[in-house]
Formats: C-alpha cells, sequence, structure tokens
C-alpha cells in the first residue's frame, strides 16, 4: 500500500521562542530586529513547509519550481521572436526575452509573496492564539518560499544567458548585492499588507490588482532609461525600479551599477523593512480581537 502524498505536514516547532530564552525580561522590550532573528528557526521551518504545501499532490512536485520557469522562457522566446516579433530590432530579439524575464524573476518574488501576505494571519488564527509565536515569522515565511523559486528562475536565467549570449561578464559579480535590498523591500510591504489583511478582509481580493499596477511602474517590459527624464526621478523611488535596472546592468550590460542607484535602493528597502516590521508588531496586539 502506498502512502497518500496529501498527508497533513510535520507541526512546526514554535517553542524555540519563549520569554525565558529572550533577554530584558520578555518579547516587549527586545529590539524588532533582534526578536526576528531569535525566529529564524521558525522561519525556516515554516518556509520549508510552505515549499512543500505549494507543490503538494502535483506529479512533478518540487520539480516543478524548476519546470515552471522553463517553460515560461519557452514561451516567451515563441512569443518575442517568432509570433510578436514587432518592435523589437532582429538582432535583440534573443537579448530582449532575456531582459524581460529577468525582470519577471526579481518582481515575482516581490508579487508573490505580497499576494499571500493578506492572508498570512488571519489564516492562522491558532497561531495568532500562542502568546510566545513570533507571528512576524509568518509574511517572513511565505517570503523564505517565493525567494527560493526564485533562486531556481535565476539559475534556469543565468543558463540561458551564458546559451545565448557566452560567458557572463565580470560585472555578474555584482548581483549578490542586489538580493538583501529586495528581499528586505518585499518583507516591508509584506509585513504592512499582512497587517492590513487582518482588519481589512477586501485586501486579499484587491492586492493583485495593486501589485499588477507595481508591475506597469517597473521597469519590466522596458529600460529605465527609457522613461522621460520628467518622471524618472519618480519611478527611482520603487526600490523595485533600481533593482531590475540594476540586475539586467550587470548580467547584460557588463557594467558596473550606480553607485548612488544601489546606495539609494539599499536606503529605501531598509527604511521600508524596519517601518513594515514596526507597524506589524504594533498592530499585532489587536489580532486577537478581530480573530
Amino acid at each position: 500500500m502506498t502512502r497518500s502524498n496529501t498527508a497533513a505536514p510535520a507541526p512546526v516547532r514554535v517553542a524555540i521562542i519563549t520569554p525565558e530564552r529572550l533577554p530584558d525580561g520578555g518579547l516587549g522590550l527586545v529590539p524588532p530586529w533582534r526578536a526576528l532573528w531569535a525566529s529564524r528557526h521558525v522561519i525556516a521551518e515554516l518556509g520549508r513547509r510552505q515549499v512543500r504545501v505549494r507543490h503538494r499532490g502535483s506529479f512533478l512536485g518540487v520539480l516543478w519550481t524548476l519546470v515552471h520557469p522553463l517553460l515560461l522562457l519557452g514561451v516567451y522566446t515563441l512569443v518575442f521572436t517568432v509570433l510578436l516579433p514587432y518592435g523589437v530590432e532582429p538582432g535583440r530579439r534573443a537579448a530582449f526575452v532575456l531582459e524581460l524575464f529577468c525582470g519577471l524573476v526579481v518582481f515575482g518574488v516581490f508579487a508573490e509573496t505580497v499576494q499571500r501576505a493578506p492572508t498570512a494571519v488571519w489564516s492562522n488564527p491558532n497561531f495568532v492564539k500562542k502568546a510566545v509565536f513570533p507571528l512576524e515569522a509568518l509574511p517572513v515565511a511565505d517570503l523564505w518560499a517565493s525567494a527560493f523559486a526564485g533562486a531556481v528562475n535565476f539559475l534556469v536565467l543565468m543558463a540561458a544567458s551564458w546559451f545565448v549570449a557566452g560567458p557572463w561578464p565580470a560585472s555578474a559579480l555584482w548581483l549578490p548585492a542586489f538580493v538583501p535590498p529586495l528581499l528586505l523591500a518585499t518583507a516591508g510591504v509584506a509585513w504592512i499588507v499582512a497587517a492590513l489583511g487582518v482588519y481589512v478582509r477586501d485586501l486579499a481580493v484587491s492586492i493583485g490588482v495593486l501589485v499588477t499596477a507595481l508591475f506597469f511602474l517597473t521597469p519590466i517590459v522596458y529600460r529605465l532609461d527609457q522613461v522621460p527624464a520628467t518622471w524618472r526621478p519618480l519611478l527611482e523611488l520603487n526600490p523595485l525600479a533600481g533593482l531590475v535596472d540594476g540586475v539586467r546592468t550587470v548580467l547584460f550590460a557588463g557594467s558596473p551599477p550606480d553607485p548612488g542607484g544601489l546606495a539609494l535602493a539599499w536606503l529605501l528597502a531598509a527604511l521600508l523593512a524596519h517601518v513594515g516590521l514596526v507597524a506589524f508588531r504594533a498592530a499585532r496586539r489587536g489580532f486577537a480581537d478581530v480573530l
């Protein structure tokens, strides 16, 4: 007899964070980031469970994380090189597909996490009732799973880039510098959306529209230098805009990132993450009353 692959996942250990194990007498006096670091094992376990749950019951299981980007890249190649080649120079069609896929990979980590954020807390009322459970770990666990998928997607992008354009330029060594601001900015927005989602249930329905609007305000289907100079400073306030443009620059243009742009992306992402975490921890005081 074979075991069913729809069995419930193993319970998450939440006892690793207790008032006795935290300094200063309890959770209330611990700085937000220190408390988040203390819950890193909970986040990792929840993130691994999210990866398993998302593919449970499917024929390929976690292998879909690799198959999906390959299929997506194949569709983009077919559409923009065969079916709709107009508007793209013949010599740049393959490069355009790779640049488009690059933007989608970066934006996909953000979009997938934020779209799940409105239900991250209110779909887990049993965790809300546990006084010692770090609720801020729930949106970060979704980010953990999205980042895992994003990493696989990026490996597919790197392999396709090598196949189409040859060895990667030396400037590709700058790529790790774009990972922390992407994760910080995504976590900050996810915390805010998750907190609002507890009180405003309609956010779970409308968040897709907001993410779609942000998609078109991010240079994914276009380059940042193609935006009129009047609007460019406003667009650069979007942390994702600088990240997408910077990743493309170091990977495809063979140039190092703009120091000012990279520094601004780090600053905005860190500020957004801190504001989001503080706002979430302030809002969580009323979660139990609502749920």
